[in-house]
């Protein structure tokens, strides 16, 4: 398997080389990705929000270009996928753009015997009461993986994440946890736990929390993982001063992985924690990716939706610059960007001086693009600085152990959820661990010491 990835090459092979030519196939062949906000509103007010929120809501006329220029391009390049995500702002706060434009490209995509995903990222607090409801919702958009966010155990979460409108029955972690219990076994289901220097001893019993709801078990579907929150963009610049140590979270990060492994199939996880081979580090880098706003306005990235100055032109302009295209080709260019909108497509990797010559590249690819192009502003605080080669000095050979040992002890049993042995192991390491006193806060001492 490193083999395979290329983090075991031939002496005579060029790793350089090699990944150039990979990158570049898998650039070429991906398929068209749409990610889509229905809305840039939101009705949470978090403190680390980078977005620039708006009230605008998508209508059926943006939704019906959208559809026009999916239809075009996938005809006119004969593509066989489609990708869908549903962001925002809160997507659920425009359900109807979602059921009006999901209708249409998925009849599309069955007429032209193309595969159709969906996916969404939402807080979770707005989706409807009844159980029954939720599901069918999820069902007919054929929405099959969703992401919420966590920002602690109740105190922490609440105030973190909190309504912006006064008088709500329930709290924002119990409306999102209520939709959660309704989704289960429904779709695959990623919780991200929000780590600041508030919430970050929270994040064990989190875990314990969602075993205890139900929600966590093999084959439910579900995958908590740890993310530490950053300065994403100049809105939320102020977090370059309140941080979680990159290193202190990264060994939390790696233990964490070893702690959920307990509660799901255990090949799974290993799965999961193996170092996988980097092609194309992110759908900004696609050159059939767009994330379109729900005015129009396009982006190449997720965390510059909302920003007009970040913009790649306008979903009016893609599809009159298709039509026009036969006919006179100098006015099928995209037009109107940003002025400060970023080369997406023309970000190389092997560009960056730093990551050419880099050990970690096969696996890393540079990162985030849009860190790399900004580092003049997110070098503002030294910790920052090469965060990228940091992680995986501080991961790496803990991914590589974490898999071997998690999955021998996943061979040793037919079955995925009964032996003792498995479970004998799994808590030793919990002991090793050594939880403090609250069984909130792991103690710095390395669970790999002897291996």
């Amino acid at each position: 398997m490193l083999q395979a990835g290329h983090f075991f090459i031939a002496v005579e092979e060029s790793e350089l080389e090699t990944l150039r030519r990979r990158f570049n196939i898998y650039k070429e062949a991906y398929p068209l990705s749409l990610t889509i906000a229905p809305t840039m509103d939101c009705n949470l007010g978090c403190y680390y929000c980078f977005e620039e929120k708006s009230p605008l809501y998508m209508d059926n006329e943006v939704c019906d270009l959208i559809y026009e220029y999916t239809v075009s391009k996938m005809e006119a390049e004969d593509m066989k996928r489609l990708y869908i995500h549903w962001f925002g702002g809160e997507p659920m706060l425009n359900p109807a753009a979602i059921d009006y434009l999901s209708s249409k490209l998925y009849a599309f995509c069955k007429s032209r015997g193309a595969k159709y995903t969906a996916s969404m990222f939402s807080n979770g607090t707005s989706w409807p009461e009844k159980p029954e409801d939720t599901v069918a919702f999820v069902k007919r958009n054929h929405i099959r993986e969703l992401q919420f966010t966590f920002d602690g155990l109740p105190e922490h979460h609440n105030k973190r994440r909190r309504y912006l409108a006064k008088g709500m029955k329930r709290s924002s972690f119990e409306a999102l946890s209520h939709t959660i219990s309704s989704l289960i076994g429904h779709a695959y289901i990623a919780l991200r736990i929000n780590c600041d220097p508030g919430n970050f001893c929270d994040v064990y019993a989190l875990i314990d929390l969602f075993v205890e709801r139900g929600w966590l078990y093999p084959g439910s579907g579900v995958y908590p993982y740890a993310a530490r929150i950053r300065p994403v963009t100049e809105t939320c610049d102020f977090l370059h001063n309140y941080n979680v140590d990159a290193s202190e979270f990264n060994k939390l990060d790696n233990d964490l992985k070893r702690y959920v492994s307990r509660f799901v199939d255990p090949r799974e996880a290993a799965l999961r924690l193996y170092p996988k081979a980097i092609k194309l580090v992110c759908a900004a880098m696609n050159p059939n990716g767009l994330m379109i706003g729900p005015d129009g306005v396009l982006y190449k990235c997720t965390e510059d939706m909302g920003s007009h100055k970040m913009s790649q032109g306008n979903i009016r302009d893609r599809v009159q610059a298709a039509a026009a295209a036969t006919l006179l080709p100098i006015i099928s260019q995209p037009q109107g960007r940003g002025s400060s909108a970023h080369d997406y497509d023309g970000f190389s990797p092997f560009n960056q001086p730093t990551c050419s010559v880099c050990k970690y590249l096969p696996q890393c690819m540079s990162g985030c693009p849009k860190q790399q192009l900004e580092k003049h502003r997110i070098n503002q605080n030294r910790a920052n600085i090469d965060a990228f080669r940091q992680y995986w000095d501080d991961s790496l050979e803990l991914l590589v152990t974490g898999y071997a040992d998690i999955a021998m002890s996943a061979e040793q049993r037919p079955e995925p959820v009964v032996n003792p042995n498995f479970e004998e192991y799994i808590e030793s390491l919990k002991q090793e661990a050594a939880f403090s006193a609250t069984r909130r806060i792991r103690k710095s001492k390395s669970m790999f010491v002897g291996e």
